[in-house]
């Protein structure tokens, strides 16, 4: 027992440094926002508020809508067949996901997409994203984004990212529902 204490505190001491990744946020979120608006549905605006994401660390039933991912998957991702996260990854995720429950975009515009309130656009056709969670080395981040059409049909896709050269880009999009 002591043994798993301490590796878990190396661990959570080793990603410790600092959680802040509000700065990268808003840097992510404009990436996702330029490749959604080359999708059918372009222009749409997108909502003001980013929601967080509901990370399972179970094995139970799981319902795989808009902002929910089971830690597993996201530790199997895998870019020419290297794993992308690691054990460090999983805590850091558990930890950025306690620290921040909701997010307010800062712009009126990335992309091409203009940001509105939910309060004036309740029913209308929109995008929605998901506060990106980051990786402990803040290299690697995993966003999804859902386009809400009510009464038609809708979908999400989930994004994963890399930092390159201080840039985000798009390296992994995945279809995570459609309706």
């Amino acid at each position: 027992m002591k043994k798993i204490f301490f590796l878990l505190s190396i661990i959570l001491i080793s990603c410790s440094k600092s959680i802040s990744v509000e700065g990268d946020i808003e840097k992510v979120v404009n990436c996702v926002a330029f490749e959604l608006n080359h999708n059918f549905y372009k222009n749409l605006p997108l909502l003001d508020t980013l929601s967080k994401i509901t990370i399972s660390t179970s094995d139970s039933s799981f319902s795989p809508h808009s902002g929910n991912i089971k830690i597993k998957r996201l530790m199997d991702y895998k870019i020419n067949n290297k794993k992308i996260f690691n054990s460090q990854d999983s805590l850091f995720f558990l930890k950025q996901n306690d620290r921040i429950k909701e997010y307010h975009l800062t712009n009126k515009k990335y992309g091409n997409l203009l940001t509105v309130n939910s309060s004036k656009y309740p029913t209308s056709k929109l995008y929605f994203m998901t506060i990106p969670i980051f990786s402990c080395n803040r290299k690697y981040a995993y966003v999804i984004s859902t386009l809400s059409i009510p009464k038609i049909s809708g979908s999400a896709d989930s994004y994963l990212l890399e930092k390159i050269n201080g840039k985000w880009k798009i390296i992994k999009i995945e279809e995570v529902w459609i309706s």
